[in-house]
């Protein structure tokens, strides 16, 4: 049953409709009730990303967040809401993105997740050890809400991923400087993450995800989908197969199924609901896939500044507000003057490629969509030659 994945369709944020495929998928599994014990403590996980409107897609969205504490509630849980956004509060991206009214209508406090626990990896692993939020350890039962969004470092941030959010705050910067050019060592990480929290119950917000220049300035795209499953692996390959991604796209299915925390493998992923091939979407505009970053710089570090991805910054954009330079993991971002050929000075925004290691915390914390990845010129070369 773990690998079994529902589809439902569901064309808009209307409440009604929401509430109704979201228990549709969770029956299939079992239904609430099968998870939840009355007077457990449930704690639900969303992607709380940023501090934007819900039409951004940068957050799961508060219907779907409103319909899963009601079947929470209705099954006897005592429900609670907990994130740690990198550079915002719970309570801030609560706020902004419309949860925060929800939380109050339905009596659910949202919790920021402040209080590491420092947790052993079981044997067979390459990470031992990892702090995560006391709260996801001590909840009774953990509810993943993952939305459907591109991600220029992972391609896209679907369920496992955004277990990512159970790690407090700065502490995030650690495993980006220690994954540096290894987005395998990243992804490993976030697959053995998943792995030591677990959650019961995986539910994916894909009503409207976020294609392009994700995960907070991309663009909404109508997907029209409620997904649900006890597999986080499984659920995510599913996505990758309706959006168009190659499983080697995503590396945390790969390792995920590699490593025995789910079902990598398409054929032995029992779909309930919608067929695959009834709801797939054409045209889903990714980042640069992760595969195909990470054998440009291993097989070209010699010459990586001309075929390795990186940030660039537009100036005619860049307010210069300084959110990049505090997300930036290693400080390698600062302000420096700028003169104009006809006299003048301004304080630009600099980044020091010779020590950027590619994390690409900037681009996704960047308020004004003003950073985005751009290739090396020997990529552009080798793309217009036909053989990249």
């Amino acid at each position: 049953m773990s690998s079994v994945v529902c589809i439902e369709r569901c064309s808009s944020y209307h409440y009604p409709r929401v509430y109704q495929a979201v228990k549709n998928a969770v029956d299939v599994l079992g239904g609430m009730n099968r998870f939840i014990k009355p007077g457990q403590k449930v704690l639900l996980k969303p992607n709380f990303f940023a501090g934007l409107p819900p039409e951004r897609a940068a957050n799961t969205h508060p219907t779907v967040v409103k319909a899963v504490i009601e079947l929470a509630q209705e099954a006897g849980g005592r429900v609670s809401i907990g994130d740690s956004p990198n550079l915002s509060s719970a309570l801030a991206v609560a706020r902004r993105s419309g949860n925060l009214e929800v939380a109050r209508e339905m009596g659910v406090p949202i919790i920021n997740f402040e209080d590491s626990v420092e947790v052993q990896i079981p044997e067979g692993k390459i990470f031992r050890k990892v702090e995560v939020a006391r709260e996801a350890i001590e909840a009774d039962v953990l509810i993943n809400l993952p939305k459907i969004k591109t991600h220029e470092l992972m391609s896209l941030t679907l369920a496992v991923k955004n277990i990512f959010g159970c790690v407090v705050g700065t502490k995030k910067a650690r495993w980006h400087v220690q994954a540096a050019h290894d987005v395998n060592y990243f992804a490993r990480m976030l697959a053995e993450l998943y792995g030591l929290i677990n959650p019961a119950l995986n539910i994916m917000d894909g009503i409207v995800g976020m294609e392009g220049n994700g995960p907070r300035n991309g663009d909404p795209r109508q997907i029209g989908l409620i997904l649900a499953s006890l597999d986080a692996v499984a659920l995510d390959r599913v996505v990758q197969e309706i959006l168009g991604v190659e499983r080697e796209n995503l590396l945390t299915t790969v390792i995920g199924g590699e490593i025995g925390l789910g079902e990598s493998e398409l054929n032995r992923i029992e779909c309930q609901g919608e067929r695959i091939e009834e709801v797939k979407i054409d045209g889903f505009k990714i980042p640069i896939p992760t595969s195909r970053k990470q054998a440009l710089d291993s097989l070209f570090w010699l010459l990586k500044d001309s075929f390795t991805y990186r940030p660039v910054i537009n100036h005619r954009t860049c307010s210069c507000c300084g959110v990049c330079l505090e997300a930036c993991p290693i400080n390698i971002i600062s302000y420096k003057p700028y003169t104009f050929a006809r006299g003048g000075r301004k304080k630009l925004v600099d980044i020091d490629y010779q020590h950027c290691i590619h994390c690409f915390c900037c681009q996704e914390n960047c308020t004004e969509g003003a950073i985005t990845a751009r290739q090396g010129w020997l990529v552009n070369l080798l793309n217009r030659l036909g053989i990249s």
